[in-house]
């Protein structure tokens, strides 16, 4: 798979959208953080190369994916971003909402 780095100034923006999302959910908001990464270009993908698909589970934890560019073309993720990686942690409070924290690294 070919690689590409991300700027800092994508960087930047990508964080600030997902800054923007808010802290606290009823439920975990992949949908909205995927749909930040697609507006640029990015998706998440698994250890194969291909598209991000799955759940998380627990009250409590953190992951890290790594993304890929979206083929103009094909929209298919074929470049992997290699100087970045999505991370996402979260804590289920008391009140049964969600404490989000998502960035771009």
């Amino acid at each position: 798979m070919i690689t590409r780095t991300i700027t800092p100034k994508v960087k930047r923006h990508i964080n600030k959208e997902l800054h923007s999302i808010g802290t606290y959910h009823s439920e975990i908001p992949l949908d909205s953080i995927f749909s930040i990464l697609a507006m640029n270009q990015i998706v998440p993908i698994s250890e194969d190369g291909t598209e991000w698909e799955g759940f998380l589970c627990g009250e409590n934890s953190f992951c890290y994916f790594d993304m890929a560019w979206i083929s103009v073309l094909t929209q298919e993720p074929l470049v992997k971003v290699k100087n970045s990686v999505l991370a996402l942690s979260w804590y289920r409070m008391s009140s049964n909402r969600y404490e989000i924290l998502a960035y771009v690294t």
